[in-house]
């Protein structure tokens, strides 16, 4: 077998940070912020990441160092999950090429909130202007992924990671100079104790495992080419905490425009495609924003899709004859079909046939992924590094600079207060 090309210690955070800095952090965490009291998701998320993401996502990286052992169906069963994230993912990706496209043209400029309320009715539901922005999103995705970690995948991350925090600290700066914008920030930063509630706790563990992609084993493979070197905990440190600092910019970004025009910001998900449209509409300088705004959705969204078809390639290429190239098209390909149905199902033409259980296959694979199978990808991996790995070496390779104190306390966390956490998620899953 020959060796893996291996990232550089700076590459590996940044490819990894990307995988996890994507449309959880720039589409999904401001409107479920807005829709669950502000300042107190954001508090309670900032605990889930600490207590669940950074841990979680340390075993990842330690599977993915170590191998999986008689485990090995783990990998397989965890990678059946990120396909099942793509179908639906792919469709947002889709959506978000289709509104830079829109943006630059000037298609979206001087609409009502209510026509764009009707616009984004129109990307989401027509046929072929979402299938063919799904096909622009796989195919740029599969052209990086096929150059390989280090002229592709490391590469791209050098380049699109900073350019997606600069365009976000540019959104801020503007953001502030509104009128109103203090409101946007107390909305963001001053939590009200009284909303936090079991199903906002629930939400934001949730949001916690979409955003560090964790359970679809995107992780444990980024960390299969790591130098043997590189400390895992650190790393998995470095990539929550990026992954934290782009959210929290996002709503910085978000927020202060949308308290600044009086918009209600529990648009749910309708709040970056219609909502920031409509504010952009009354900035000056609001075309250039808009096209800004959506060209960081599209890296965002890249940066995570690329994750996903490298670490599908990567099973295919290891267990299969394939080259990369032909692994990386049937990846890209598998994606692309149900992507298609995905979208597919939300359209008037196709709504009656492509259902599942009452719900459109967009619907049934966002719940089935957010829900069930994300909580139960990151129940077996604690299980398998907390009681089948050797408990010295998951210490060993765990402790932060020598503090085997840090390694101890990851190693109770993924063994026993993980376990149970995610078992009643699991459960709360299914029967909500």
């Amino acid at each position: 077998m020959k060796e893996k090309t291996r990232f550089g210690a700076l590459g590996a955070v940044l490819a990894a940070a990307g995988s996890a800095v994507g449309l959880g952090n720039i589409w999904k965490f401001p409107y479920m912020t807005g829709e669950n009291g502000g300042g107190a998701f954001l508090l309670i998320y900032l605990v889930c990441i600490l207590l669940f993401g950074i841990p979680i996502l340390s075993a990842e990286f330690y599977a993915g160092r170590r191998g999986y052992g008689r485990w090995r169906w783990l990998e397989p069963a965890a990678l059946l999950s990120a396909t099942i994230f793509c179908g639906f993912y792919f469709v947002i990706t889709g959506w978000c090429f289709h509104y830079l496209i829109l943006s630059i043209t000037g298609a979206t400029s001087a609409l009502s909130p209510a026509a764009l309320s009707e616009v984004f009715g129109g990307v989401t539901s027509e046929v072929v202007m979402p299938c063919l922005c799904i096909v622009l999103a796989v195919s740029i995705t599969a052209l990086i992924t096929v150059a390989g970690i280090k002229s592709g995948i490391e590469r791209a991350s050098k380049i699109l990671m900073p350019l997606l925090f600069i365009i976000l600290i540019a959104l801020i700066i503007y953001g502030l100079t509104l009128p109103g914008h203090r409101e946007g920030l107390r909305f963001l930063f001053a939590p009200d104790f009284s909303k936090i509630t079991p199903t906002l706790i629930i939400n934001a563990l949730g949001q916690c495992f979409f955003t560090l992609s964790l359970g679809m084993a995107v992780m444990a493979n980024y960390a299969s080419f790591m130098e043997p070197s590189q400390n895992l905990t650190r790393t998995a440190v470095h990539v929550a905490g990026l992954d934290t600092i782009v959210a929290i910019l996002a709503g910085l970004a978000i927020f202060p425009a949308v308290f600044s025009l009086g918009i209600d910001p529990t648009q749910g998900p309708e709040l970056v495609f219609v909502t920031l449209p409509s504010a952009f509409n009354h900035i000056a300088g609001g075309y250039w924003l808009q096209i800004l705004f959506f060209l960081l959705m599209v890296i965002a969204a890249v940066t995570t899709t690329i994750s996903i078809v490298q670490t599908q390639t990567d099973w295919l290429e290891t267990h299969t004859r394939l080259s990369r190239r032909w692994a990386t098209f049937i990846a890209a390909f598998t994606d692309l079909l149900l992507a298609l149905f995905c979208s597919l199902s939300l359209t008037n033409s196709c709504a009656d046939y492509l259902t599942i259980a009452g719900m459109s296959i967009y619907d049934a694979a966002d719940w089935l992924v957010s829900k069930i199978l994300f909580p139960a990808g990151g129940l077996l991996f604690s299980l398998y590094v907390g009681w089948i790995c050797d408990p010295a070496d998951v210490v060993n390779e765990l402790s932060l600079g020598g503090h085997r104190a840090i390694g101890k306390t990851l190693l109770v966390l993924i063994r026993y207060v993980i376990p149970l956490v995610l078992i009643l998620i699991v459960i709360f899953g299914f029967l909500g």
